[in-house]
């Protein structure tokens, strides 16, 4: 099996050589019976006073290094206190039987970890084991990465029961950007791990180890236990097989005739508490420094861990390892989680503490009331019933709680829980029968519960409200209040879909738009195909906002001939400039641009930029100038007659038909910022998250050319009467709210471009073209891993036949077990949560597949780690089907591994599980209407992608 990185061993070997002479005189002491006198006498009085001896016991016992009888407790439960002290120091080998009960609660708590996992393998194999109920500790040359870190899995009870069959085991990921804390010298990684696995398991089932920051856990002479992974196998214990010899600053050195232990694993004392975290072995060498194996030969790499002759081990001594923890500057999100590792019980995989410690005083008293106290010492008070209790302690009355309006499906008023009452569809019919009807309510629908930002499994009667409005202000209006339950199920009151308003305007013209069942004119071009290329060519691989702006100036400056641009938004002033140089160029010809009318240009980082007209008017008068011409159009849309649907959604530049730049984002300041902050955090809750690339490669340029083309040649110098419709106007907080969910991403990071020159496999993609059963076929393919990060992963409605073929396809994959992740963007609550109850009822996981994430514009698909699509496309209903859109498909491991990383990333970092709440919800603005304070307007086109 494959090792992810190389122990340090060298540096091992050399603190195993310098402290030879101490060593030595250790393994004398213990050799001539002084067990006591073998390591530093404050040690051993720590190590004997936690044991239970007096002080005075201590000293004596050290003094006269015999065995003491007064022993007050015994290393372990069940061991008679007349073996106590030559069973702790290794001269008995009577174990009580709880040693073994212990032995394999706490092994539960170890796992083996997957780390820097591609394409559904891993690059090497460790142990690990957890801390708390969510932090899980290794070695640094394992996890210290967090890029590697948000790649890796850990699984639980991988090990074969009594009758020698693999035990079903459980896989978490670890998420670094939720907690990562590490340390190259003293080589120890502290990272988080998901509360629950793909198949439901919850992480707290297999327990946790506390780590103690007082000495005397452990000392010299005493044998000590490793539970641990070795050679990425089966879960082993290496029962008291390592004799504590040395303890250094740092470092434990034990030694052992049997197994090194694997990187990664805990050392335990026999009372089962961590003593050091295992990270390397001296390995045996011949004279030449070759590692030697069991068997005298020259080991190879290839032959694993597991046959090499090991001499000693080392491990990182506990007590370092909490003093460096409580070192760390931590936010205020890492430190209860810290806290809860350094200060909280150690717990068994029922959740039941392991043990009270045996230092602990146990005391009983017969209360005046007849009630019995017991401190252990936390002080319980229990009482038998049958006796009048005299003379209790008062206690405050919890505090009122307002009752909530009564069931408008019950006569008496009472609250009756769903469980007792009748189905959410006739909850729904008495409310639909209550309140349509009534001036300020939109809707009423079945829906669910939402708890601290997202969804629940409790089913809700939702309400949509035009606006809603403070108990006052419905007085005032002589209003009653919406009713708390209806038939025992709770209401949602919830403002309206951007959808639900653009509907209810009820605009014939507008309504053309996101009709269903499109009949588009559209015409491919004449013997243009759209086919796999097998060819060398340079690809630049990047991201926005990172690496947006510095990848497309160059492309754009290398500019010789000819510019064919097909783009659904060209605003952005600096992107305009670059262009108007190129244009400029001696020998430049031709600049051909096709696009829609209806910029978007919404927002404080795109107040500086033009209008589509004011960008068409400055390429024009630059081509003039140059003699250049200048083509021209903007695409007509409509689902009767329009040449695309609803949006001409492509984005992508044609360079002298030999290079060609594909995005996700438009020709914005959003998509393509030019001025970035050194803080990534701040970028990122600025600007948009997008995907890239710039291939060279003549065939693929040419193919992409002609299509943009055809589009010129079909659509004219008008715009779009269809785009002359009202506006909304949204609360500021809706747009600046999700943002603020970045102050938690305490990881993130900026992400350099994957270049590459060679022979790549990669296929053009374009709707209302081949996307649509290339997507299909890439989903269907998948068999290990399916991610999805797209601003737009939409329930389908009725009719949408498109769309529900797409996500029916992730379903199945689903159903297969593979691993299957989607993120889509956070824009307005209330659309959000409508989506997530409508993926939810299709069969979708949110609390295991779905997580949102701000300013996502990503539009992609990777599976199993080896094939990528990236492009324009959303997933909805004219994305996938009958809007203009363009991407591409890399056959490619090396570059789909690249994106994999990414979209890790973001969903560690970046993504989340709340969509946050949104009091005030949208309207529609007149065209030229300006928003009311506090709001701001948003175009049609800014939400166009998803209402479609």
């Amino acid at each position: 099996m494959a090792q992810l990185f190389r122990q340090p061993t060298d540096e091992t070997t050399r603190r195993f050589i310098a402290r030879t002479a101490a060593r030595r005189a250790n393994l004398s002491a213990i050799a001539s019976g002084q067990l006591l006198n073998a390591d530093a006498p404050n040690r051993v009085q720590a190590f004997l006073e936690r044991r239970g001896f007096t002080p005075e016991e201590a000293t004596r016992a050290i003094r006269t290094s015999r065995r003491v009888a007064t022993v007050r407790a015994t290393e372990s439960v069940g061991v008679a206190e007349d073996f106590g002290l030559e069973r702790i120091l290794g001269t008995s080998d009577l174990m009580g039987i709880a040693f073994l009960e212990l032995g394999l609660d706490v092994a539960k708590t170890v796992g083996r970890i997957w780390a820097d996992v591609a394409a559904g393998r891993a690059a090497g194999y460790a142990t690990g084991f957890l801390i708390s109920p969510r932090l899980l500790m290794t070695n640094h040359h394992v996890l210290g990465d967090p890029s590697v870190a948000s790649r890796s899995l850990v699984q639980f009870d991988y090990e074969l029961d009594a009758r020698g069959v693999e035990a079903p085991s459980a896989t978490f990921r670890t998420l670094p950007g939720v907690f990562h804390l590490a340390s190259k010298e003293l080589d120890y990684a502290v990272v988080a791990v998901e509360p629950e696995a793909a198949d439901g398991t919850p992480l707290s089932r297999f327990g946790w180890n506390r780590l103690i920051a007082e000495e005397g856990k452990a000392i010299i002479a005493q044998w000590l236990n490793i539970v641990q992974h070795p050679d990425a196998g089966y879960k082993q214990l290496a029962l008291r097989e390592n004799q504590l010899v040395d303890v250094a600053d740092a470092f434990l050195h034990y030694m052992t005739d049997t197994a090194c232990g694997s990187s990664g694993s805990p050392v335990y004392n026999d009372r089962w508490e961590v003593v050091a975290l295992h990270h390397s072995g001296v390995p045996a060498k011949d004279s030449q420094g070759r590692i030697l194996t069991t068997d005298g030969r020259i080991w190879t790499a290839d032959m694993g861990e597991s046959h090499v002759k090991w001499i000693a081990n080392e491990g990182i001594r506990a007590s370092r390892l909490v003093a460096d923890l409580k070192s760390r500057a931590l936010t205020e999100i890492q430190k209860p989680l810290l806290d809860e590792a350094l200060n909280g019980p150690p717990c068994s995989p029922d959740r039941q503490e392991f043990r009270p410690e045996p230092t602990q005083i146990r005391e009983e008293r017969l209360m005046s009331d007849g009630s019995v106290s017991i401190t252990v010492p936390l002080t319980l008070t229990l009482s038998l019933g049958g006796k009048e209790q005299r003379n209790a302690p008062q206690t405050s009355a919890p505090a009122a709680v307002a009752p909530p309006l009564p069931d408008a499906g019950s006569s008496s008023g009472s609250q009756t829980s769903p469980a007792a009452a009748g189905s959410i569809e006739a909850a729904v019919s008495a409310a639909r029968e209550a309140l349509i009807g009534r001036a300020d309510v939109l809707d009423v629908r079945s829906g669910y519960v939402f708890k601290d930002g997202w969804i629940t499994d409790e089913r809700a009667v939702v309400v949509t409200v035009k606006k809603r409005l403070t108990p006052e202000e419905l007085s005032a209006k002589g209003i009653d209040p919406v009713p708390a339950r209806f038939a025992g199920y709770k209401v949602e009151i919830v403002p309206p879909t951007l959808r639900q308003l653009f509907d209810s305007k009820q605009a014939p013209s507008g309504a053309e738009l996101l009709e269903i069942g499109a009949e588009i004119t559209y015409v491919p071009p004449p013997g243009a195909k759209l086919e796999p290329l097998d060819e060398e060519m340079s690809v630049v691989a990047h991201v926005s906002p990172e690496e947006g702006w510095k990848q497309l100036r160059p492309f754009i400056a290398a500019t010789r001939r000819e510019l064919v641009i097909g783009i659904y938004d060209f605003t952005a002033p600096h992107i305009v400039d670059e262009m108007v140089a190129a244009v400029k160029g001696q020998d430049f010809e031709d600049i051909t641009l096709v696009m829609q009318a209806g910029e978007s240009i919404t927002g404080a980082v795109k107040k500086d930029d033009l209008t589509d007209q004011e960008t068409v008017d400055e390429l024009e008068k630059s081509a003039k100038r140059s003699n250049a011409t200048f083509q021209h159009c903007w695409v007509k849309l409509g689902s009767k007659n329009g040449w695309v649907s609803s949006a001409y959604h492509i984005k992508v530049i044609v360079r002298d038909k030999s290079a060609i730049w594909l995005s996700s984002g438009n020709l914005q300041s959003s998509n393509q910022p030019a001025d970035l902050s050194a803080d990534v955090s701040d970028n990122l809750k600025k600007y948009n998250r997008e995907w890239h690339a710039i291939v060279e490669n003549q065939a693929l340029a040419e193919t992409y050319r002609a299509f943009i083309e055809n589009d010129y040649k079909h659509n004219g110098p008008e715009a779009n009467e269809l785009l002359r419709l009202p506006a909304f106007a949204v609360p500021d907080v809706a747009l600046a709210g999700p943002l603020l969910e970045l102050e938690a991403a305490r990881n993130v990071r900026a992400f350099l471009p994957f270049k590459a020159h060679r022979a790549f496999r990669v296929t053009p993609l374009l709707t209302p073209d081949n996307y649509h059963q290339a997507a299909l076929d890439l989903i269907k393919s998948a068999k290990k891993t399916l991610l999805i990060q797209n601003q737009s992963f939409n329930a389908p409605k009725d009719g949408q036949d498109a769309l529900q073929e797409i996500l029916n396809a992730v379903l199945e994959r689903k159903k297969a077990n593979v691993d299957v992740r989607i993120i889509f963007r956070l824009f307005m609550p209330a659309d959000a949560r409508a989506n997530l109850e409508g993926l939810k009822e299709l069969g979708f996981d949110p609390n295991k597949e779905l997580k949102v994430q701000a300013n996502c514009h990503t539009k992609a698909i990777i599976a199993d780690g080896a094939r990528v699509m990236l492009g324009s496309q959303n997933i909805s209903n004219d994305g996938v089907s009958n809007n203009r859109d363009a991407s591409l498909l890399f056959d490619d491991e090396p570059l789909a591994a690249y994106f994999m990383e990414i979209f890790e990333h973001d969903w560690a970092n970046l993504a989340t599980r709340k969509i946050g709440a949104q009091p005030v919800g949208p309207e529609l603005l007149e065209a030229g209407t300006a928003p009311p304070a506090g709001m701001t307007r948003l175009s049609l086109s800014d939400v166009r992608e998803f209402l479609a």
